[in-house]
């Protein structure tokens, strides 16, 4: 740089880059000697680098030079030797710059975004990529429901991509919030979302009210009308074998299921309405429900009868009852079956015949009604067909000693209550009457006639001796 000719002591020169930014402003340096120019003044000269450094924001660059000379440019004027402009270029990521390091970006080339200096893409958790300005402007910020977005697509609090640790995204309404809604959604930790239950209206498993997964098996609550099944965590409607329905909390909950070897002791239920021993609906095999207070037993009480079958008509049926005209018969008081012939024993009134298996108010010929045990027993029975003392006909009880009436080749002697193979002396058997009558005795009305020792009548004509 050369000051030609007669510059003054307020001459000034001026470098200007882009216009307006100065990089230079100096007066005339000391005398160099006649270089060009008038031969009458030695040229000053600024040979130097221009040692500022000076930020350069755009693609070009345009240099100014400028000074302030008052005369004819053959008087007072300046020259170059040489112009050399060294460049100091942006990191590789800015677009513009105010230094060389990857931190001094003003500006960012391509698709990426600038965040304090830097360019990157994708923009750091809590900014999102502003395509207008290729910046990296900040989410939604908050520690109130919505709360903070972790990633995010735009500033407000419906812009949320990603939330957590502890805070969950509500995928539906794209925010953050503190806990997923209650009903029909969960919070899954592993990814900090909000994730829909599980949902189904039309058959087991139904929907999931609340949850804590998204199968079938991870309800925590179902709807009003289905039932929670705590095992697996389903939804159902009935609920299985051995549970029962709590209307009041929407839950499955298990029937009675004691089970005891003592006689008379309420079992186990299969089905069942509530949690007692008689809430039951139906019996596991080789027990049977008996309706009348709906528990399940291993042997049906008196007057029920058990079908012998299995689930689901293993029943305490009611035994045969006397309801005349349809029912002659007497009532069983226990029973195999619900036949009129089917009885085991009979209740007070009634005797059980065991020859038709039926309850009768008369015992059969041969029988008698035993008040005690409400039975027909059997009249006594002659050891052999040459005894003295034969079989009873009929009987008040069942000693030989209780005959009422005699059949064949006996006759009933009255004074022992008995049936005799023959008649003792002094009487005689009649045989259409199977019974002993007395030979003839002396009256008063006949003087003439003795009394029979023994006979085969009952006239005077009959004694034998």
């Amino acid at each position: 740089m050369y000051f030609v000719d007669s510059w003054d002591a307020n001459d000034e020169f001026i470098v200007l880059y882009d216009d307006t930014n100065e990089l230079l402003r100096t007066n005339s340096n000391p005398t160099i000697g006649n270089v060009c120019g008038s031969g009458s003044w030695p040229e000053r000269g600024f040979s130097d680098r221009i040692a500022s450094i000076a930020s350069h924001q755009a693609h070009t660059l345009k240099l100014v030079f400028r000074g302030n000379l008052d005369e004819d440019e053959s008087n007072e004027s300046f020259g170059f030797n040489n112009i050399v402009i060294s460049l100091k270029l942006c990191y590789p990521t800015c677009d513009y710059c105010d230094g060389p390091l990857y931190t001094d970006c003003t500006a960012c080339t391509g698709t990426l975004y600038l965040w304090y200096g830097q360019c990157l893409n994708p923009c750091p958790d809590g900014w999102y990529a502003a395509t207008t300005t290729n910046e990296c402007l900040p989410c939604h910020s908050s520690v109130v429901n919505p709360l903070s977005c972790t990633t995010c697509n735009g500033p407000n609090s419906n812009n949320c991509l990603t939330c957590g640790p502890n805070s969950y995204l509500q995928v539906s309404t794209s925010t953050c919030i503190s806990a997923c809604p209650t009903i029909a959604w969960y919070g899954d930790t592993a990814d900090w979302t909000c994730k829909p239950c599980y949902v189904n209206t039309g058959s087991n498993p139904y929907s999931c009210e609340t949850c804590n997964g998204p199968s079938a098996t991870n309800c925590a609550t179902c709807y009003a009308g289905k039932y929670l099944y705590p095992p697996n965590g389903n939804c159902l409607k009935p609920c299985p074998d051995g549970w029962w329905g709590d209307d009041t909390v929407w839950r499955c909950k298990p029937c009675y299921g004691v089970y005891s070897l003592m006689p008379g002791t309420r079992q186990g239920c299969r089905t069942c309405f509530g949690p007692l021993s008689t809430s039951c609906k139906t019996c596991t095999d080789g027990t049977y429900y008996f309706s009348i207070d709906n528990s399940c037993l291993y042997t049906c009480p008196d007057g029920y009868y058990s079908t012998e079958q299995p689930y689901p008509n293993n029943l305490c049926n009611q035994c045969y009852q006397h309801n005349p005209p349809t029912n002659p018969d007497g009532t069983c008081a226990t029973c195999t079956g619900g036949l009129s012939n089917e009885c085991l024993s009979c209740n007070h009134g009634w005797f059980f015949d065991s020859t038709t298996k039926k309850c009768v108010t008369t015992c059969p010929i041969g029988w008698w009604g035993d008040e005690v045990n409400n039975v027909c027993q059997q009249c006594y029975q002659a050891p052999l067909t040459t005894s003295h003392e034969q079989t009873c006909y009929t009987c008040s009880k069942g000693t030989v000693r209780d005959c009422t009436s005699c059949s064949g080749n006996s006759f009933f002697y009255a004074l022992y209550q008995s049936c005799l193979l023959t008649c003792p002396t002094g009487w005689w058997g009649e045989i259409a009457t199977n019974t002993c009558k007395q030979c003839y005795q002396y009256t008063s009305a006949s003087p003439t006639e003795n009394a029979c020792l023994s006979c085969n009548g009952g006239n005077p004509n009959n004694c034998l001796s």
